[in-house]
């Protein structure tokens, strides 16, 4: 047989396997092959011909012939999947097993035997790109079959099968659903005509409903959207009512599960799962390598007395790790990790050990397991208490609130005749269950049912598949007529879409659900050489251990085969790990950019030095990689792709970023959102100066400066009246005209309903496609225009936006992380690295593989959501702690962490996805401190392959020969690395790097002051309808520096005295609340609350914290000894940190007071603490300061109490002193105008600096030099 030969099962070409084996019949590459290295049996398929290179491919697949194709052999697992078509069938596929191919085959191997036409087959793929593929796949086949027919009725049919695939079933779940309700309007009782909005359309439409929802049930004085708001606030109680909107399954069930339970049911049913997940925990941490060797060297140690309390502790280790494993209940089992706790390892002597290195390490063990036991201290001691109650009764009162938030969202979207891709699914489930005659037509007319990539589909797509094949388990299943036949492929081993709604567990229940004759495992791996498969066999065949899958969702790894041989050079395995000092830990993104730079440099060495090499496939030999045989493949890409972009421009490496969540962030994309935001209020200045420094007009910063010193109002007055200044050089004037003339004639568009052709009308007048072209990454950016326009036609479709909502709601969308990915583009035949995420890697393979960021920088930090969702669990909520008050949160924390143990599975299995998109060569990265215990991937790769945990560089066995650990000093890539993360940089620094300094006369572009530049182009404020009350006090004091705060978010720059050392006052106020918070009076006896304040407000050194102390030592005292003590200690009723939420006109207010009480006489009053500083006691003043945000605090006590109250105070605590205002009736009308005043300034953009004297803010070192309107 030739050499070069090929199998076209994985429709892709690699190196012939020597030898010869029947087909189907290759050994798998085991741990006991990796040890002997004993030489296999090849796997020889049939030899097939190349004809055509698909370049449009980034994974270069290969094209065969028909006479190829009918002489393939597939293997025996694959024969079984594609022929088997009287049984039900699940095919397990592993990576590069070829299932796309079998999908493909066993479509046409229904139509070859005459089972069912096109229209009788439903094939329901992942994704629309998925569909399309597997439609023109087997329209070629079709095209084969028509030229190699052997007879007229023959071809005849062949003819009518490819033009039935025109109108063939062949889509996603959502395409699938779609076609049946717009087939049955009336029974699924929707619009014929509706409309499907995206995910940014209905996250728009949701936020709308949630403002008018929220706004309405607090004018109805609504108690329940009360109670959540005191709990959460406005802001945080809209988040979660949003969240819920997009969740409407999940919701519906959980409001469901908290009516058909009462509270004690629902405690009793939480503990029991409590011990369930303690157990389980219990279950994963003893099934560890590390922790198995642990106790069987405990258990090698037997000859000592048990008197020794070192001893004592060895045997109730061992006694916890037998109730783990001798025990078949959950509450013994569980009660092993309390038990591991309380291990004492003080004590012990020498003279009861053999040795004395062997006691300590007796010691060090035992210490080990209790530190693995430790890291979930939280939930190992958590309890559900009777006051989890509350909890529950929170989560009833969001349940409530959410129904009526949602009765809204339906009827906006039944007015506007759109549905979500959430709302396709639920009324199609409810059409094929609650109506049996659309039901059995369906099937009656459908006789194969063809699912692909089912491990990641939701629970409720899996009822709609089970509802058409008529099977068991949900309701209105198998019919009593012949049902369809079900072909579901999938692998539990790459279900990595949780945050979707993707439930792995539907595989592998559906996976038992089917016969057993019809599971079929396809067992050989046609992409990987042959030590790729050999390390993906010993490392996931020890994280998927058969005994570590305890739960549903955990994926059980099966030993695969290879197909191609093995490598010429090297290892197919190599880990990078950066490694630095605890004392000389760099910040996170610095120690990112030192991997990004070693990165850089190994894609440099490789594309140099041709020692990796990788197989071509066109020129069928090893050659040396180029870049665009580079994929580097990140976990998250959010926060961290500009450190990449840096580090491969920095060494030259031409790349492109293929997926990431930044779309609506991207420059190009902001600037064509500022020419809208002009075309809808031409009298925007900053979105109006963004548009014209933009590559647009491209007017410079200079222009800009004297644009502004003309006469007139504002910026965009200046620019419409038609002058130009005289200093002005004639360049910037033509840009000047040429800006003009395009501004206006692009507002004239703002009436029409053509948001997509506004779009394009922008491009072409400005034509910025061109300008982009010319510049770095310039396909991207023009790509990304064009996706702004389909993403506008989505938007457009709905019916239900207009330009300003479009322009509102996307400003809001670069406040956030959303899921929009940069457009693709066909960046295939460029020689360019590509960076992506594993969840755009999925599907896809290429020669070589990089994968950074393998040790996570930062771990945990605590879950803070309010709620939790699940089908579990049912509606969770979370009670934020307050001052002097700490919630139970026993039911969170069991959500928390069974969410954890989830994400944990989720994370080996894209650990996998990431790992086997490779063929040819495999790096991993990652930065790790010196004897620290590995987080993340590396420490599950450390596990499996038995490393040395404490120093991963140096293995604790010899790594299997498939893979190569490389250690380095992470400062060897440490050039011009960022700032340390905390480090405060001093006012040189910060004005050097904005640029801001400004000479007497007439500056160049750099130094044009910063709020008349337009880098990042600030949110409008038009639209602003929450406001808290020191917002407002800022305003009044400075309108400017509440621009630079507030909307700009520029840090506040303050020199600190030199002699003194003191900390900021912000700090020591900050200190000083939250001591006030917990204390009631007399404060006499306050030490350990002092402590707790200074421990609860961060790391301070021992000097710090002596001084803080002192110091609030000092407020007690002038406090007791105040007349306020004494009214307080006769209060009737006090509210600390008290929320609330106020309308003012169209605005709401949200805050917290500080103190909010009822004297003995039962009078209202407010009192809110200062740490001031005072100038000459003249507290009068200070009051004056403050009004507003008294005033605000008078309008939310009489909003939430529904009286005003009698006073509202200031209270100084470095002089023991207060400074009040009486409140009237009449009083509170004028802080209601006051306050509207103000926010009508805000809204209006007026950000004037007004005149303190002297100005002492942090902002003085940025615009000191700025025009000043005099008060």
């Amino acid at each position: 047989m030739p050499s070069d030969t090929w199998h076209p099962c994985a429709g892709e070409s690699f190196p012939p396997r020597r030898g010869e084996t029947p087909a189907g019949t290759a050994r798998r590459a085991t741990r006991a092959d990796t040890a002997k290295r004993a030489p296999r049996e090849r796997l020889l398929l049939q030899a097939v011909t190349v004809t055509e290179v698909n370049k449009n491919s980034a994974n270069l697949r290969i094209l065969v012939t028909a006479t190829a194709r009918k002489r393939m052999n597939p293997t025996e697992s694959q024969k079984k999947a594609i022929e088997m078509l009287d049984a039900d069938v699940c095919v397990t596929a592993g990576a590069g097993s070829g299932k796309t191919l079998v999908l493909a085959r066993r479509y046409m191997e229904i139509l070859r035997r005459g089972s069912a036409g096109v229209p009788g087959i439903v094939a329901i793929t992942f994704t629309e790109k998925a569909a399309r593929e597997m439609r023109d796949r087997i329209r070629g086949y079709c095209d084969e079959e028509i030229k190699s027919a052997g007879d007229p009725e023959e071809l005849r049919k062949w003819r009518r099968h490819k033009r039935d695939l025109e109108g063939a079933r062949i889509s996603t779940i959502h395409g699938f659903c779609s076609g049946i309700l717009r087939e049955n309007p009336v029974e699924a009782g929707v619009d014929p005509a509706f409309s499907v909005i995206d995910e940014n359309a209905a996250t728009i439409l949701a936020a709308q409903v949630v403002d008018g929802g929220v706004e309405a049930l607090l004018n109805a004085k609504d108690n329940n959207i009360r109670r959540v708001i005191d709990t959460y606030g406005v802001r945080t109680a809209k988040k979660i009512l949003h969240a819920l909107l997009g969740r409407l399954e999940d919701a519906d069930n959980a409001s469901r599960f908290l009516q058909e339970h009462d509270n004690r049911q629902l405690l009793e049913m939480y503990r029991e799962r409590l011990v369930e997940v303690q157990a389980e925990l219990a279950r994963q941490l003893s099934s560890r390598k590390d922790w198995q060797e642990q106790i069987n060297f405990l258990k090698s140690v037997s000859d000592t007395t048990k008197d020794d309390k070192l001893e004592q502790a060895r045997l109730r280790v061992l006694e916890a790790d037998k109730a783990i494993h001798s025990s078949t209940k959950d509450a013994d089992i569980a009660s092993a990790l309390p038990m591991m706790l309380t291990v004492n390892l003080r004590g012990g002597s020498a003279k009861y050990w053999r040795s004395k290195e062997l006691m300590e390490k007796v010691k060090a063990s035992i210490d080990s397991l209790r530190e693995s036991v430790k890291a979930h201290k939280n939930i190992v001691l958590t309890v559900i208490e009777e006051r989890d109650v509350k909890n529950i009764q929170l989560a009833r009162d969001i349940a409530t609130v959410h129904a009526s938030v949602l009765e809204r969202y339906r009827r906006a979207k039944d007015e506007a005749g759109a549905l979500t891709f959430e709302d396709l699914e639920i009324k199609t489930r409810n059409l094929l269950a609650g109506n049996e005659s659309v039901r059995r037509e369906l099937q009656e007319h459908i006789r194969f049912i063809l699912v692909d990539e089912f491990q990641d589909i939701s629970p409720i797509q899996r009822d709609i598949i089970w509802l058409l094949a008529g099977r068991g388990g949900v309701e209105g299943g198998r019919g009593e007529r012949e049902r369809p036949n079900l072909f579901i492929v999938g692998d539990d081993k790459q279900s990595i879409y949780r945050f979707r709604g993707a439930d792995v567990e539907v595989f592998t229940k559906a996976r038992k659900d089917i016969d057993r004759e019809g599971r079929v495992v396809l067992d050989t791996n046609f992409r990987t050489v042959e030590q790729g498969v050999e390390f993906a066999n010993i490392l996931f065949g020890e994280l998927m251990r058969k005994d570590r899958a305890t739960r549903d969702y955990h994926a059980v790894y099966q030993d695969i085969a290879p197909f191609r041989e093995r490598l010429p050079d090297g290892p197919f395995t190599e880990i990078l790990l950066l490694t630095y000092e605890e004392k000389q830990k760099p910040g996170a993104d610095e120690l990112r950019l030192m991997e990004a730079r070693a990165v850089a440099q190994k894609i440099r060495e490789m594309t140099s030095s041709g020692r990796a090499r990788v197989f071509d496939a066109q020129a069928k030999q090893w050659i040396k990689p180029e870049f665009k045989h580079i994929a580097v493949i990140c976990r998250k890409l959010a926060h961290r792709i500009h450190l990449y972009e840096r580090a491969f421009r920095e060494a030259d490496i031409p790349y492109h970023v293929t997926a990431g969540s930044d779309f609506y962030a991207r420059q190009e994309v902001r600037d064509v959102l500022n020419m809208l935001r002009v075309i809808d209020n031409p009298r925007d200045d900053y979105a109006l100066a963004g548009a014209l420094r933009s590559p647009m007009f491209a007017m410079s910063d200079e222009a800009l400066y004297w644009l502004a010193t003309m006469d007139g109002d504002s910026f965009a007055e200046k620019f419409y009246s038609g002058g130009a200044c005289s200093d002005m050089p004639e360049e910037e004037r033509e840009k000047l005209d040429f800006a003009r003339k395009a501004v206006q004639r692009l507002q004239s568009l703002k009436d029409r309903p053509a948001l997509p052709q506004i779009i394009k009308r922008i491009l072409d007048v400005t034509g910025l496609e061109a300008v982009l072209a010319t510049t770095f990454n310039g396909s991207q950016k023009i790509a990304n225009l064009r996706k702004m326009i389909e993403v506008a036609r989505s938007f457009e479709a709905s019916g239900i936006f207009s330009l300003h909502d479009f322009t509102r709601y996307i400003n809001e969308f670069l406040t956030q992380e959303t899921r929009e990915s940069q457009a693709a583009i066909e960046e295939e035949e460029r020689n360019v690295v590509r960076i992506m995420t594993v969840h755009k890697a999925k599907g896809l393979e290429f020669p070589i593989v990089i994968i950074p960021d393998i040790c996570p920088l930062r771990q945990g930090g605590g879950d803070k959501a309010s709620i939790g969702l699940s089908r579990e669990f049912g509606l969770v909520a979370r009670i934020p702690e307050r001052a002097g008050s700490k919630p139970s949160n026993g039911i969170h924390e069991l959500y928390k962490f069974d969410e954890k143990l989830k994400d944990d599975a989720e994370s080996k299995r894209l650990l996998y996805v990431a790992t086997t998109r490779a063929k040819d060569r495999l790096f991993l990265s990652g930065c790790i401190e010196k004897g620290k215990v590995p987080p993340g991937w590396l420490g599950y790769i450390a596990d499996a392959l038995s490393l040395d945990t404490g120093n991963p560089g140096n293995t604790g066995k010899e790594a299997p020969p498939c893979l190569s650990i490389v250690e380095k000093d992470a400062a060897e890539f440490a050039r011009g690395s960022p700032r340390p993360k905390g480090r405060a940089p001093d006012i040189k620094t910060i004005i050097e790097i904005m640029r801001e300094v400004r000479p007497e006369e007439a500056p160049p572009a750099a130094d044009t002051p910063r709020w008349r530049r337009v880098n990042d182009i600030p949110p409008s404020l038009e639209d602003k309808r929450a406001f808290n009350p020191t917002e407002l006090v800022e305003y009044a004091h400075c309108p400017r520096k509440y621009y630079y705060e507030f909307v700009c978010g520029y840090p506040q720059i303050r020199a600190r005295t030199e002699d003194s050392g003191a900390l900021p006052g912000v700090v020591v106020g900050t200190v000083a609340h939250k001591l006030f918070e917990t204390l009631r009076p007399p404060t006499r006896r306050g030490e350990e609350q002092i402590a707790q304040a200074i421990r609860a407000e961060g790391e301070f050194t021992e000097a710090e914290r002596g001084d803080l102390a002192k110091t609030l030592r000092g407020f007690l005292e002038k406090f007791d000894a105040s007349p306020l003590s004494g009214v307080l200690a006769g209060a009737r009723e006090t509210w600390r940190e008290a929320r609330f939420v106020a309308k003012c006109g169209d605005a709401l207010l949200e805050g917290k007071m500080d103190l909010m009480f009822r004297d003995e006489k039962g009078s209202l009053h407010i009192l809110d603490y200062k740490s001031d500083y005072v100038r000459g006691g003249d507290f009068g003043e200070k009051l004056r300061r403050y009004r507003l945000q008294l005033a605000a605090y008078a309008l939310g006590a009489r909003a939430a109490l529904g009286e005003a109250p009698k006073s509202a105070r200031l209270y100084f605590l470095r002089y023991g002193a207060s400074a009040g205002l009486p409140i009237s009736e009449k009083d509170i009308e004028e802080f209601e105008r006051e306050i509207m005043k103000v926010i009508a300034d805000i809204r209006a953009n007026r950000f004037d600096r007004l005149a303190p004297a002297p100005c002492r803010c942090g902002y003085e070192w940025l615009c000191r030099q700025e025009p000043v309107t005099e008060r």
